[in-house]
């Protein structure tokens, strides 16, 4: 869902990214972090998707998305998404 948003908004920056995602989704990690934090927050287990193909282009930014999804999030998440007009499978 992160990945559809930011495709559709390619001149988004990071602010604009956390108006459409706020960290207050996933209250300890945060839907998304810039690579760096991630990596650093996945130590020693990972809590975002490292992979390169997982990563996300978000202005001059990469960025990786939250792994610590539970079902009230994950509905919370799709609630959320679909308010902010991403189109949800």
């Amino acid at each position: 869902m992160v990945r559809a948003w930011a495709k559709a908004n390619p001149r988004a920056d990071l602010k604009k990214l956390e108006e459409a995602w706020p960290h207050k989704l996933i209250h300890k990690y945060g839907v998304w972090a810039v690579l760096k934090k991630a990596q650093e927050r996945s130590k020693p287990r990972p809590r975002y998707f490292l992979k390169d193909v997982d990563r996300i282009k978000v202005g001059d930014k990469t960025i990786c998305v939250c792994n610590q999804i539970t079902k009230p999030i994950i509905d919370a998440i799709i609630k959320h998404a679909t308010s902010i007009g991403v189109k949800v499978k």
